[in-house]
């Protein structure tokens, strides 16, 4: 499937946020192997890390018992590239490391 992964009973679903929509929250919508719409959204103050995974229970593939596994969504954060007046800004809002 273009859209799907399958890994045993676990489906998953590659997603690529902005760098915006992971720091101050995501919303979208999942067409489900079965046509069904899921909508996904953050949860109030969620940021999320490149690489990381957001599992929705149940969503998945049946298993042999008839139960079934978890959507597993793994997220890809696009970094936005900057000009130096959009780096300073970021320099002086986000914490970092104290300069030696």
């Amino acid at each position: 499937h273009e859209t799907f992964e399958r890994d045993h009973d676990f489906l998953i679903y590659k997603k690529k946020l902005s760098m915006k929509e992971a720091l101050l929250g995501f919303n979208f919508s999942i067409t489900h192997l079965d046509n069904r719409t899921l909508w996904v959204s953050s949860p109030k103050g969620y940021t999320v890390q490149p690489g990381q995974r957001f599992v929705i229970s149940h969503q998945g593939m049946r298993t042999p018992e008839n139960e079934k596994g978890d959507l597993v969504i793994q997220f890809d954060v696009e970094f936005p590239h900057l000009d130096d007046g959009q780096k300073s800004v970021i320099d002086e809002i986000l914490p970092g490391p104290e300069s030696e």
